[in-house]
């Protein structure tokens, strides 16, 4: 049987306004089971003048049409401003946001997206170092440090 899941939505900017063509997406399939398709990657798309996203699981830059999809399967949509090489220039980029759909055995799943603006991460670090440490002496640096850009995935 032919896969033919579709994933569709808006994508609005930090201002909560439709965003514009420079956004770019790209979505992340997650195999949960030994009988999904591999874990994968689809190519770089851009959002379309009205700001509307759309792929298909089954297109051939993704899954294929030959493609399985186990219920609990994770979908991982990534959006960003600048460039379409989000990796080598991540620095570069000014709006970026994401989110993730578990497969439930649905044809067709929607969901907006918005882009939020580059903020520093909130750094917060402990430590039970003394003033004066002592040599051959195991220490605890801790890191409970929030990001503005935290989601489950």
């Amino acid at each position: 049987m032919a896969l033919n899941i579709t994933i569709d939505g808006y994508n609005f900017d930090k201002d909560s306004i439709l965003g514009s063509m420079s956004v770019h997406y790209q979505a992340y399939f997650y195999a949960n089971g030994t009988a999904s398709s591999a874990s994968k990657w689809n190519d770089v798309k851009i959002l379309d003048s009205a700001s509307y996203f759309n792929f298909n699981l089954g297109d051939l830059d993704f899954l294929g049409q030959t493609g399985v999809v186990l219920n609990n399967s994770i979908v991982l949509v990534v959006f960003w401003k600048g460039s379409n090489n989000r990796i080598d220039n991540c620095g570069a980029l000014t709006e970026w946001g994401a989110f993730e759909i578990v497969m439930s055995g649905l044809d067709t799943y929607t969901q907006d997206s918005q882009t939020k603006g580059n903020i520093p991460p909130d750094l917060h670090w402990s430590t039970d170092i003394p003033v004066h440490p002592y040599v051959d002496t195991n220490y605890t640096i801790t890191n409970t440090s929030e990001d503005e850009h935290s989601w489950n995935f």
